[in-house]
C-alpha cells in the first residue's frame, strides 16, 4: 500500500521528497507536484482505460498535472522532451562495471511496459541480440524460471528488472 509506505517514510525523517512510479491514479497519496511522463512514440495507445487500453487514468486527467515530460519521440506541445541515454552497463550480482565490451551474441530481457523500446536500445549500443524475451511490467522473476533459459551466453536487462534478479544473478548477467 502505498500511502503506507509514504508514511513511514515521512516518520523516518531521513526524505524531504518521495517520488512515486505510477502514482498519478493513487489518489489516497497526497502531493504537492504531478509529473507524467508519456512515451512519445506509442503516445496513449487507444486512449482507452485498462483493461481495453494502456492508459490507467483517461487522457483528460493530464489537465490538471504540472507537467508533461514527453520520453522519446516527438512531444506535443506544452511538453518536455526527454530522452534516456544508456550508461556503461553494470553486473547484476555486485553492480560492477563492465570492463570490457562484450563480444559475439547476447540474450536479452525485459519487464517494463513496452520492451521492444529496450531491445532496441541495446542494438542501438550495437549489440547482437539473440533472445529477446519479454514479460510483463512488473514481472516477479525467480531464479527457476532464468537461470536455466539464460545461463550460457551474457544477459543484458533493464535496472528495473535486475533489481528483482540479484539474489539469484550469473556473473554474466548485466542490466543497463
Amino acid at each position: 500500500k502505498r500511502a503506507d509506505a509514504v508514511r513511514l517514510l515521512e516518520q523516518s525523517g531521513e526524505v524531504d521528497i518521495i517520488i512515486t512510479d505510477d502514482g498519478l491514479q493513487h489518489y489516497a497519496l497526497a502531493r504537492d507536484i504531478e509529473l507524467v511522463v508519456v512515451d512519445g512514440a506509442r503516445r496513449f495507445g487507444n486512449a482507452c482505460l485498462l483493461p481495453m487500453g494502456p492508459l490507467r487514468e483517461p487522457v483528460t486527467r493530464l489537465k490538471r498535472v504540472d507537467a508533461i515530460i514527453c520520453n522519446g519521440g516527438e512531444p506535443g506541445r506544452g511538453e518536455y522532451p526527454m530522452a534516456l541515454v544508456a550508461d556503461q552497463p553494470r553486473r547484476v550480482c555486485d553492480d560492477a562495471p563492465l570492463a570490457a565490451p562484450l563480444a559475439g551474441p547476447v540474450d536479452a530481457l525485459a519487464g517494463i511496459g513496452h520492451p521492444p523500446r529496450f531491445f532496441a536500445t541495446l542494438e542501438g549500443l550495437g549489440y547482437q541480440l539473440d533472445q529477446q524475451v519479454a514479460y510483463g511490467d512488473h514481472h516477479p522473476f525467480d531464479r527457476d524460471e532464468l537461470v536455466g533459459r539464460f545461463a550460457g551466453k551474457p544477459l543484458l536487462m533493464t535496472e528495473k528488472d535486475a533489481v528483482k534478479c540479484r539474489a539469484f544473478a550469473l556473473d554474466n548477467w548485466w542490466y543497463l
